[in-house]
């Protein structure tokens, strides 16, 4: 019996890796579509990588590179279709930099008080989101807010 359940995990572990995989690309393995697009949308981009990801039998691509701002260098993540469609972005952020509203409601959580390790910007289907990375005494949380400090997600359990 002990057998068959070694098996069964083994089996399950192996197809969720292949449910959801992401394999570095060389630029030549990138579709046309998906690098004009990523070069059209950002065109002073520099230090590109791209990651096929594979959703069950959906396949897109994540770039992932800097652009200047100035004196500030900007890390971006985009999500791109196989056809050339800008999926979402994702960009790191300074906690500093989050709208007032974010930075205001995540002060009054629960997880107000918590050491701040990252925080990011993220935009998907006309939405803009803020993810407050923090280390607890438990471990570390992920709290995602919408842009009028309302909590989203807050990764196992309520922020507030």
């Amino acid at each position: 019996m002990k057998r068959v359940e070694v098996v069964v995990t083994t089996a399950l572990c192996i197809w969720s890796l292949s449910v959801l995989a992401a394999d570095k690309v060389a630029d030549t393995e990138v579709p046309e579509a998906v690098r004009a697009a990523v070069s059209k949308a950002y065109p002073a981009m520099t230090s590109c990588v791209f990651e096929r990801e594979r959703r069950g039998a959906v396949v897109q691509y994540e770039a992932e590179f800097e652009l200047k701002d100035g004196d500030r260098t900007r890390r971006l993540s985009v999500e791109v279709s196989q056809d050339g469609v800008l999926l979402s972005e994702e960009e790191q952020v300074p906690f500093e930099d989050l709208p007032a509203t974010v930075k205001k409601a995540h002060r009054a959580s629960r997880y107000g008080k918590a050491t701040v390790t990252g925080a990011e910007r993220t935009r998907k289907d006309g939405k803009t989101s803020y993810e407050v990375q923090v280390r607890t005494a438990k471990g570390p949380r992920e709290i995602v807010y919408d842009d009028q400090g309302a909590v989203l997600d807050a990764g196992n359990g309520p922020a507030n």
